[in-house]
């Protein structure tokens, strides 16, 4: 497996050959990855380029997080975003079912949830530590209208809220990851299809 880091600025060369050399990065993988940089990951037969974006942690002092995941279709067609939350508790399970958007701090339209992994860990003490991984989709386009940052509330059925907050910086690497990934594929697409294919437009 390779994996390799963008920070604020181009795409290096040498990032990019890690990047499609390797495979993608398990989200179970991120315990404690690098301060302000993005993840490109990929391997050579599968259809997209995935970038992990910059985590922030959810439900502090856990080491619980939330992390923008995108994929970057090799064959052109559209970016796809995801707000992935990994969530380690204890006590009694959440279940959480549900998100909508927050717009100047009132709830706005729902959103796609989707729920990814339930599991449940070591039990010692009376209790148990519990485990759920989940998320929405965030269309490109929503990003782009949010640079200064976009909030999500996700709800549990056992009656608990949490609001996460995508930050400038994370907005603002992730999609200056993967413009300059659609960047580079498009020269392999105009070959493919024998013809001008019109590239990304630059940030």
């Amino acid at each position: 497996m390779s994996r390799s880091l963008l920070r604020r600025g181009s795409l290096p060369a040498a990032a990019l050959a890690l990047a499609f050399g390797g495979c993608a990065v398990p989200p179970a993988a991120l315990r404690a990855p690098a301060p302000e940089a993005v993840q490109i990951s990929s391997a050579a037969t599968q259809p997209a380029v995935n970038v992990l974006g910059i985590p922030r942690r959810f439900d502090p002092p856990s080491r619980s997080y939330y992390v923008l995941r995108s994929s970057v279709p090799r064959a052109g067609g559209a970016v796809t975003h995801q707000l992935y939350v990994l969530h380690s508790y204890r006590g009694d399970w959440e279940f959480w079912d549900r998100a909508a958007r927050q717009d100047r701090g009132h709830r706005s339209d729902p959103l796609d949830f989707i729920s990814i992994a339930r599991e449940v860990g070591g039990c010692s003490g009376g209790g148990c530590t519990y485990t759920e991984a989940f998320g929405v989709a965030i269309p490109d386009s929503l990003l782009r209208a949010n640079p200064a940052g976009y909030s999500v509330t996700f709800y549990a059925r056992s009656g608990r809220e949490a609001t996460v907050t995508l930050e400038r910086a994370q907005i603002g690497q992730q999609l200056g990851a993967t413009d300059s990934l659609r960047a580079i594929l498009a020269p392999a697409l105009v070959r493919a299809a024998g013809g001008a294919v019109t590239p990304p437009p630059r940030p």
